[in-house]
């Protein structure tokens, strides 16, 4: 969503959670821990399965082809002026947070939030995923002040 808000001009506001403007920075390490759970045995076919997916997304046969297409996906925050909001949650790791409150303070956008949801919330893993409700309602929220009628 980083890199549409920069260059989709039909898009009438952006919300991301969690925004990656360099989406392919952590990739190499996240496929080495891939590999080695697979070769250990740990990975579950639940996960297995995830991967694939992620690999036929990118259009990527094999890991030099997903990092390399991952290394690619940046975004610009100098693009972006369309209302946008940024959602973190603070039980995600340290470079999500800092990617995520650096992007918001450094895209153009005049109508722009940040919200971190912290451990109270229920929200505070990676894109709200064990508190849905509490991710639509800052989301519904914050449509509202945009798109007043």
């Amino acid at each position: 969503m980083t890199r549409a808000a920069g260059f989709e001009k039909r898009l009438g506001a952006v919300m991301a959670s969690t925004p990656l403007p360099h989406v392919g920075i952590g990739f190499p390490e996240l496929v080495k821990r891939w590999r080695k759970e697979d070769s250990e045995g740990k990975m579950s076919s639940a996960t297995r399965r995830n991967v694939d997916v992620i690999y036929w997304k990118m259009g990527a046969s094999n890991d030099e082809e997903f990092i390399a297409k991952a290394g690619r996906m940046i975004a610009d925050p100098s693009l972006v002026t369309v209302p946008f909001l940024s959602i973190v949650g603070t039980g995600e790791g340290q470079g999500f947070q800092y990617d995520g409150k650096n992007w918001h303070e450094t895209i153009r956008s005049t109508q722009k939030r940040f919200v971190a949801l912290d451990a109270s919330t229920g929200a505070d893993g990676h894109c709200q995923a064990a508190n849905r409700l509490r991710l639509a309602q800052e989301m519904c929220g914050w449509m509202d002040t945009i798109f007043r009628t």
